[in-house]
């Protein structure tokens, strides 16, 4: 079925920021030199064990206007889509051990910059029935991508040293010593221990992040997949 935020009959959209009707668009526009990209997604393409009960989040490098944004997911009844800045969270009632392929036809970023070499399709398979499903990178990646990287666990001089982006926070974090966070706690993710990993105890008392906050439905995302064994995949 097919899903588009501009039109309310297909799907039931919940829409976060809108600019306002005639707004004139930023002079940032013009500085605006990498195109839209898609930075993450949960699942991943071609997850095999997707819990069926999750919601699927898609997460851009930049804010997506949501009347611009079109999308299917191929399998499934009509989705519900809500677009959070440069998130998109669809709903959907998924089955069990089933092949689904959510296939993204057209999207635009709020400066009207077209997402290239559409249609980008992320293909996964949901867990059968009974099976145990655990956190994996892959549910907390996004949260570090919009609320811990920018201007602060990125670049060549990353706050405390760590380095949080896709492709090395894995390597940054689990079984890592860094400065001590507590008493007697140092290492920054202890696979199976959140109350003696720093990440946890630091984003637990709203130490971290440094700027804004995460959500409580974050936080028990980042405590679950260290709870889980912090897994990579």
């Amino acid at each position: 079925m097919r899903a588009s935020v501009s039109s309310f009959v297909a799907a039931s959209v919940v829409v976060v920021g809108l600019i306002a009707c005639g707004s004139e668009k930023s002079p940032y526009e013009k500085e605006v030199k990498d195109p839209l990209a898609l930075v993450s997604s949960t699942p991943a393409a071609g997850a095999q064990n997707f819990d069926h009960a999750k919601d699927i989040e898609i997460e851009f490098n930049r804010e997506v206007d949501p009347e611009t944004l079109e999308l299917t997911l191929v399998g499934a009844p009509t989705p519900q889509v809500t677009v959070e800045g440069a998130v998109v969270v669809v709903t959907a009632a998924l089955e069990f051990d089933t092949d689904y392929t959510l296939r993204i036809d057209h999207a635009e970023d709020t400066f009207g910059n077209p997402l290239p070499n559409v249609p980008v399709s992320i293909a996964f398979h949901t867990a059968a029935d009974g099976t145990v499903i655990k956190s994996t990178l892959a549910d907390v990646q996004p949260i570090f991508n919009r609320s811990c990287i920018d201007g602060c666990h990125t670049g060549r001089r990353p706050s405390g040293d760590l380095t949080l982006d896709a492709g090395s926070a894995y390597q940054q974090l689990v079984n890592v010593r860094g400065s001590s966070c507590a008493p007697g706690i140092r290492t920054r993710v202890t696979p199976g221990d959140p109350d003696n990993s720093c990440l946890w105890v630091l984003v637990e008392s709203g130490k971290m992040p440094d700027r804004g906050t995460i959500s409580s439905a974050d936080k028990e995302k980042i405590r679950q997949w260290i709870e889980d064994g912090a897994l990579e995949k």
